[in-house]
């Protein structure tokens, strides 16, 4: 039986098809770049709210009344912590939402400032997959994920390792 193609559809036994939001482990071949679909722009509230629960409130976050020498350009610099968790976020829709379980993050580094109005989007390149030794129905999948700006210039760079499933296990499909 030929293995279905990676679509935004994922044929059933019977109708309606299913919406698909993700890839399998089969999906990934490495070195192959997906550009995540949607890009995101950071408000003065994402800022605020994840300053305010990482408890980082730097005058550049401006979390508290804005002190004007502290002020780059008069622009309010974005947490890290909402950088790397938008670009995260925004990688998840196709190469991660079925992942059984995230293993983590490394080597993430931030070359560029990111500013409350800046649109971030994000890509990742698929740098390693292997099968479980331990879940055969499963396969761990390593990508390095960079977040850009609507200049294209490179906000954040990690790699990021995931548990996939397989797409046999899957008892929807046909």
């Amino acid at each position: 039986m030929d293995q279905p193609q990676a679509s935004g559809i994922q044929p059933r036994k019977e109708q309606p098809f299913r919406e698909s939001s993700s890839l399998y482990f089969e999906d990934f071949t490495l070195g192959n770049i997906v550009q995540h679909q949607q890009g995101r722009t950071v408000t003065e509230v994402d800022n605020m709210w994840q300053s305010l629960i990482s408890m980082s409130a730097h005058p550049l976050h401006k979390v508290n009344k804005p002190n004007p020498a502290k002020e780059l350009d008069h622009k309010t610099l974005v947490s890290s912590l909402v950088t790397l968790s938008i670009v995260g976020g925004l990688s998840l829709a196709s190469a991660g939402a079925r992942s059984v379980k995230n293993l983590g993050w490394k080597q993430v580094s931030l070359p560029h400032p990111v500013f409350v109005g800046d649109t971030l989007y994000a890509e990742s390149k698929i740098l390693s997959k292997s099968r479980s030794e331990s879940r055969p129905d499963q396969g761990i999948v390593t990508v390095e994920t960079r977040g850009l700006n609507q200049q294209g210039q490179v906000c954040l760079i990690g790699q990021r390792s995931f548990v996939m499933p397989c797409r046999w296990q899957d008892k929807e499909t046909v």
